[in-house]
Formats: C-alpha cells, sequence, structure tokens
C-alpha cells in the first residue's frame, strides 16, 4: 500500500468536521449525570437544593425507564441507574437536565445524598488477594503433561500485580439524543466505537416506547481505543430518556473530572506464576499461572478481557507443561473495560517481569533467554494450535539489531559504574491477535455495502468508526488500491445505524485486519463480476445500471 495523507486531518484542524460538542440544536438541553459519592451502599434519600425551580430540570430515575434497566453486555448485570443500593463511586443514580449547562452543573452540585454505608472493596490487593471476591465463571488452559519435575530443575514463583489505567482520550464522552414525538423515533449523534451496541443498549432501555433507534456518529472522534466502547451504550440510554421525557433535544457532556473517576479503565491485575527451568538447556519447561482480573463491580465485558488475558499469558514461549487459571474479581469500584489489547497487556507485564527474574538467576543475558524459549515452527500453544510461522523470534532480531542492543548494553553498563544517574535497556516480547476474541467474528456476521454512483463514485458503508487512527482512510485506501481506482472518487460514509450494515465493533485491532482484507476482497470480486478494467470507463458505457448496491459478508 502506498503511503497517502489523512483525509480527516484537515477538517479536524481547521474546525470544519465537528466533535459531538460542537452541534447543537433549537431548544436543546444540557444533561448531566448525578452519581454516588459513596463506594458502597444503600440510598436513603436524595436532597434537592431549595432554592431552585424543580419544574424547570427534567429528571428521569429507573422508575421512569419503560424498558429494562439493564445495559446489554457479554454479562448483562449493570444497571443503567442504581435503584436503591448503589456498588461503587460514580454509578449513575438520576439523570438530570436544564437549558442552562451552568445551572445545571451548579445544581448537582449542591445536591446531598444520603446513604447507609456498606463495607466496601476498593483497593487492587484487597480486592485480588482475596479468594472470596472471585465471581463469575472460570476459563482455563490445561496443557499439563503430568510429569514431575525434574529436581535439578530451577523453580521460581512470584505474584505481580498492574494497577488502573486511563485512556486518557482528549475528547471525553459526548452524547445528543434527539426524541421525534412525530416519527416516535429517537436520534442519537454520539462519540463512541460502536454504533450498533448503543442502538441495542438504548433500544433495550427505551422497549416499545420508541419505534426506532438511529445513531450515527460525529465527523470527529477524539480517541477512544476502549474507553468508548460499551460505557456510550449507558450514557446514551440515560441522554435518550430524558429526551423522551422532555420532549426536547439534550446533550450530555461529561467533565473531565467526570470522565476519570466513573467511565471504564484498563483493569487492575494479580498474575502468580510458578516455573520451573532447566538450567542446562535453559528452557522453562513447565508453567502454572493464576491470572485474575478486578471487574469492578459488575462483570459486563470483563470475560471477553479475560478470555484474551488467558489466551496470551504464556506470552510468546514454548513451553510444553502448562496449566491456565483465569478469574474475574468484584470490588466496588467502576467496572473496567477493554482498553488496547485488553487483558494481554496484563499479561505480559508479569510473563515478561518473571522471565529477566529467570534470566537473572541463570546468568544469561535477557534477549538471550528469550532467544532460546520463543516459540518456533512446529511448537504447540497451550490451546494446542500449531505455530506454523517464525514471525516473532525474526520481529525480535530485527529489533535487536535496529536498537543496537548489544551496543548499548555495553555503553549503559560501563556509564552506571561511574554516574549517579543509571542507564538501562530492557526487552518484552509480545503479540496480538486481530479479531474479536475466541469464535466472535464468527458470530458478528460483518457486513459492509458499497454503492457506485453515476458518477463513478465509491461509497463505503461500515460501522466502524474513526477514533483517530486513520481507519476511514485506510478502508478507503485498499477499496481503490485494490481495482486502481481514483483516491477522491472512494469515500467511507459516517457511520449511521439506519444506512449502515453492522460491520461489527471498532476493537480488537479488527478494523484493517478483518473489515479492510473483506472490503479489498470484495473490490476485486465486483471487479471481476462486472468485468471491468477500468471502473470510470465501466460506468460511463453502463450508466442505466447505476447507482449500483452491491454487499457481502465476512466468513472466517
Amino acid at each position: 500500500m502506498k503511503c497517502v495523507k489523512k483525509f480527516d486531518a484537515r477538517p479536524k484542524l481547521d474546525g470544519s468536521w465537528k466533535f459531538v460538542d460542537d452541534y447543537t440544536y433549537d431548544d436543546i438541553l444540557h444533561g448531566q449525570l448525578l452519581y454516588s459519592t459513596c463506594h458502597h451502599g444503600y440510598i436513603k434519600k436524595i436532597n434537592f437544593p431549595k432554592n431552585y425551580n424543580l419544574s424547570e430540570f427534567t429528571m428521569v430515575s429507573p422508575k421512569d425507564i419503560p424498558g429494562d434497566n439493564i445495559v446489554p453486555e457479554p454479562v448483562c448485570d449493570q444497571p443503567f441507574m442504581a435503584d436503591d443500593e448503589v456498588m461503587h463511586y460514580g454509578q449513575v443514580i438520576m439523570g438530570i437536565a436544564h437549558p442552562d449547562r451552568k445551572v445545571l452543573l451548579k445544581f448537582i452540585k449542591e445536591t446531598e445524598i444520603e446513604y447507609e454505608e456498606l463495607p466496601a472493596i476498593t483497593g487492587m490487593k484487597e480486592c485480588l488477594d482475596n479468594e472470596e471476591n472471585h465471581f463469575g465463571k472460570e476459563t482455563t488452559i490445561d496443557h499439563r503433561t503430568n510429569e514431575e519435575p525434574d529436581p535439578n530443575w530451577l523453580y521460581h514463583h512470584n505474584v505481580y500485580y498492574t494497577p488502573h489505567q486511563e485512556q486518557a482520550y482528549l475528547e471525553p464522552q459526548g452524547v445528543i439524543s434527539v426524541y421525534d414525538k412525530k416519527a416516535n423515533s429517537m436520534f442519537i449523534r454520539i462519540t463512541a466505537q460502536c454504533p450498533f451496541f448503543v442502538k441495542h443498549g438504548v433500544e433495550a432501555m427505551m422497549g416499545d416506547s420508541v419505534d426506532e433507534v438511529i445513531v450515527e456518529t460525529s465527523e470527529g472522534i477524539g480517541g477512544a481505543f476502549g474507553g468508548k466502547e460499551d460505557f456510550p451504550s449507558l450514557f446514551a440510554g440515560i441522554s435518550s430518556l430524558l429526551s423522551y421525557k422532555s420532549g426536547k433535544p439534550v446533550k450530555i457532556i461529561l467533565e473531565r473530572t467526570d470522565d476519570i473517576q466513573i467511565t471504564t479503565k484498563r483493569h487492575p491485575s494479580r498474575v502468580e506464576l510458578e516455573t520451573w527451568t532447566d538450567p542446562t538447556t535453559k528452557k522453562i519447561k513447565k508453567c502454572r499461572i493464576d491470572y485474575r482480573l478486578d471487574a469492578g463491580a459488575y462483570q459486563t465485558l470483563s470475560p471477553v478481557v479475560l478470555a484474551r488475558g488467558v489466551l496470551h499469558s504464556i506470552s510468546g514461549y514454548s513451553v510444553p507443561d502448562v496449566f491456565i487459571r483465569g478469574r474475574m474479581f468484584r470490588s466496588n469500584t467502576p467496572s473496567n473495560g477493554a482498553f488496547r489489547g485488553f487483558g494481554a497487556p496484563q499479561a505480559f507485564a508479569a510473563m515478561e517481569a518473571h522471565v529477566d527474574r529467570i534470566a537473572a538467576d541463570l546468568n544469561v543475558d535477557p534477549y538471550d533467554f528469550r532467544k532460546i524459549n520463543l516459540f518456533r515452527i512446529g511448537d504447540e500453544f497451550p490451546t494446542t494450535q500449531k505455530v506454523v510461522e517464525e514471525n516473532l523470534s525474526d520481529c525480535l532480531e530485527r529489533v535487536i539489531i535496529k536498537s543496537d542492543y548489544h551496543k548499548k548494553l555495553k555503553e549503559f553498563a560501563e556509564w552506571n559504574k561511574t554516574h549517579r544517574d543509571k542507564k538501562g535497556i530492557g526487552i518484552s516480547v509480545g503479540y496480538h491477535g486481530g479479531g474479536y476474541t475466541g469464535n466472535g467474528e464468527k458470530v458478528l456476521n460483518s457486513e459492509v455495502k458499497v454503492i457506485i454512483d453515476k458518477d463513478a463514485n465509491v461509497k463505503i458503508f461500515v460501522a466502524n468508526t474513526d477514533m483517530g487512527q486513520g481507519a476511514h482512510t485506510t478502508l478507503a485506501q485498499m477499496f481503490f488500491e485494490a481495482i486502481s481506482h481514483p483516491r477522491e472518487k472512494c469515500w467511507v460514509q459516517l457511520p449511521n445505524t439506519s444506512k449502515t450494515p453492522d460491520s461489527g465493533p471498532t476493537v480488537a485491532s479488527r478494523t484493517i485486519y478483518i473489515i479492510g482484507n473483506l472490503l479489498r476482497k470484495f473490490a476485486f470480486q465486483i471487479k471481476d463480476n462486472l468485468g471491468f478494467e477500468n471502473l470510470e470507463d465501466y460506468v460511463k458505457t453502463h450508466q442505466q445500471e447505476f447507482p449500483k448496491e452491491f454487499r457481502k459478508n465476512f466468513v472466517p
């Protein structure tokens, strides 16, 4: 593929493209969330400040929900709004809207909630070290040989922790909901990764009270990478309920402090590792892994993250005898969610630190020890899948050369002998599967749509969003390069659930790998079916056939 400029760069810089907060409607209300300031407890009473006219406010609580008070997730256990018991700080209790945003924020700040407080688990180790906090299903991979370890093998046993991590996307969570009473429909403009997730969430909350829910992303999405995967469903549900009750458009833009405090984060983890290593061959012969994630107060997306972590927990090493146990633990913190690699980075952090310890005890260079233990062609993953390529070892060799690893290792060792400020260089191995975890791509049955008009313009319709990573530029490029079509005549359309087929969520590094390759193959298929060498010439001589629509599903 050729190097091309991102087509969205200039309009984002010059302001001609809009982010959610740039959109407005006549008679719009500003919404905000009233959330728990208690980690765990029962709501006794909500005291609104007395120096306001309450009739100016629109308020919604669980009793206003016409459908289900449960957010659709892999595990449907999180309510849109807490009814009587709050399970974590930041749990939404009510949605409130007002014409003046400053008045609204002041009103919410002055609102007091009385609680009957209950014991709460808020610390990482407090959560993950206690077996009683385990909930949900257990995920295991059993690749044991049942052979006893050789007494001469070197034994290592360590526990590793990683804390919460914040995505810190540039644009906070934001949504606008517009209820059309005449059409009995709900239109939602949102900064989100997965428009169809949002659609399903709002449909679940609104039940039969609306006939249609349409979700369209904003032109600009200021970052996401997991943080805008599932939380927008909850967020849009509340804004939609406010719009439905008030009969007016409602916009909610989270303050940065609120966004950080109440939205999903990378899961804290505890990974306990036991390994037995042959000191003669320097090969890890046996490994036992206890992989734990702090899911937060609810499971929601955590089973998917757990599965990905368990699958990657051996890192890039060939170990013949492996047993991996993965579990989710409950705490009184906001539910954790997907975040760039979802589960795998926590596993890698533990295993790579562990490998460095083994190498140090064997007095072997960390690079040499990794090279000895890396997967090779013919080896098996703990899942029994065969390794058929040596890309990982090839990649490691290129990194060693490009980084001047050996030269810097010697230079830094000399430097550290005479300087207080120390220098160092380290190595970490990692890999990541592109695509929805497990058999997810089979379940998704993703579909794309292409329309070619009378001027040979190609319009690509996918639900996958461009959150700043350049996806829509690359998806268009994969199509137009396949058929040698002009770049300016091929565009990905703004995702809209009433116009765009469900091509699956923008997650798991699947947008280019799955949807991009689907579009590329589709371009070749359209070219073969129509029998053209040049699309523009073909359209000119077959005007009666256009505009023409094409659809294709992904088949694993």
